[in-house]
């Protein structure tokens, strides 16, 4: 029970750290290319990173 306990919480502190870079790299985005409007295009590669990410993980859950 021990050993599975601590390999839930590796899990865990593994997706709290992708959650948390994916969040920087989005907020430094942002910050380097804010604009006065919306700009909305086509494709994955335009979303935030932990968007894609997100969404990565739940194409492979299926």
């Amino acid at each position: 029970m021990l050993s599975e306990s601590l390999l839930a919480i590796t899990r865990i502190t593994d997706a709290c750290m992708e959650i948390s870079s994916g969040l920087l790299d989005d907020a430094t985005y942002v910050l380097g290319e804010a604009t006065d409007h919306v700009w909305i295009s086509d494709g994955p590669g335009h979303l935030p990173t932990l968007v894609r990410s997100l969404l990565a993980r739940m194409e492979a859950a299926e």
